[in-house]
């Protein structure tokens, strides 16, 4: 049970990046010992919750704070309120804890954001999800692999893509080939200090065609990031990825989608380039072990309703998976979003979330080792 300092309705309450989260958690989810994680949970299945009938006396989110925990409080927290009487809170993730949770057989968060690749490599953890009672069809989900399973469905969608400047004089890459090409295209680069998606860039950066990415060859791709090493920044945070491109410390960088589109938003001089983007699938899912799961089955149901997901897309810039809540969008959005036809057309494709959750400890560790050499 959280106390009350370990809930935190305001922004930042982590304090963490989500790689030192990863990396702390211990424990042992899939039997692992070096990996933390998050995932996205809630507990059980059935109809409608309403406060008055409820067991919980709020609904806790647990993710990586900041201003994505605000935004979803204030988009789906606010509208699932509206529906249920439930208030809403957040806490940060903590891998360990959640694991001890299930397995004491008493959650007590209602909602996780769950990565792909742990939801879909911890399927053990969960119940199946109850499609019929959510009103959602796979037809209404956006086709790309693993968005709809049988426990998990996609919440939102993003991708890795090229944050540049605009007011500089150097040519942005316009892929990944580009990026790794320092006497084509000079500049300064950052790439994220995490092996996820970071392995797959690489590769794609030495000619090797994405239905032939998995299982990744290490390194080749640690090979071809010490060609280029001597021009790169590694980040260890969204937010430092921002910083790093916004003060000029450097020209390029690998980066979450809706990174750059805010920091552009609020006036600094970036944009995106989007060819080759690595396409990245975060879930719902429903854990174990819950005081109320109609109230969990309840909120996915909001989170997926069309207003309340283009709400969230529009302040997020994260891409909603449905069709319905994409129509919602402005024009000014959709150039922000990951799931834009335009864009879409140049992903290379998605990661392979069921490969990373079945190696995702062993590729860590070698990462770790490669990176301090």
């Amino acid at each position: 049970m959280e106390t009350m300092s370990e809930i935190d309705r305001g922004s930042g309450y982590s304090g963490q990046t989500r790689r030192e989260l990863l990396v702390k958690g211990g424990g042992a989810l899939f039997g692992l010992s070096t990996v933390g994680a998050l995932l996205g949970a809630c507990g059980g299945s059935g109809g409608e919750s309403s406060g008055a009938g409820s067991r919980l006396s709020r609904f806790i989110l647990a993710d990586w704070g900041g201003n994505t925990a605000r935004i979803r409080r204030d988009t789906w927290g606010r509208a699932f309120t509206e529906r249920t009487g439930l208030s809403v809170a957040s806490t940060a993730l903590d891998y360990g804890k959640f694991r001890a949770q299930v397995e004491s057989g008493n959650v007590s968060w209602n909602w996780l954001d769950a990565e792909g690749w742990f939801a879909l490599g911890n399927e053990d953890l969960f119940e199946e999800i109850p499609y019929d009672t959510l009103g959602i069809t796979e037809r209404d989900v956006l086709p790309v692999p693993n968005a709809f399973t049988p426990k998990a469905v996609m919440s939102y969608h993003s991708c890795y893509a090229i944050g540049h400047k605009t007011d500089g004089d150097l040519k942005p890459p316009e892929d990944w080939v580009e990026f790794f090409d320092t006497k084509a295209v000079p500049g300064k680069r950052s790439l994220f200090n995490w092996p996820y998606g970071t392995v797959e860039i690489a590769l794609i950066a030495d000619g090797v065609p994405y239905d032939e990415l998995y299982p990744l060859d290490l390194d080749r791709a640690f090979r071809k990031i010490d060609s280029i090493r001597d021009d790169v920044v590694f980040y260890n945070s969204g937010a430092e990825s921002q910083q790093l491109l916004v003060s000029g410390s450097v020209d390029f960088v690998q980066a979450w989608h809706n990174r750059i589109g805010s920091a552009a938003k609020l006036g600094s001089p970036v944009d995106l380039r989007w060819g080759q983007n690595l396409q990245i699938v975060t879930h719902h899912t429903i854990s174990k072990h819950q005081k109320d799961p109609d109230a969990c089955v309840e909120f996915i149901r909001t989170a997926l309703s069309p207003e309340p997901l283009a709400e969230y897309a529009r302040a997020s810039l994260n891409a909603p998976p449905t069709q319905a809540a994409y129509d919602l969008l402005d024009e000014e959005t959709r150039r922000w979003m990951s799931t834009n036809p335009a864009h879409l057309e140049l992903s290379v494709g998605v990661i392979d979330d069921r490969w990373w959750g079945e190696n995702l400890d062993r590729v860590s560790r070698a990462w770790t080792e490669w990176i301090g050499a």
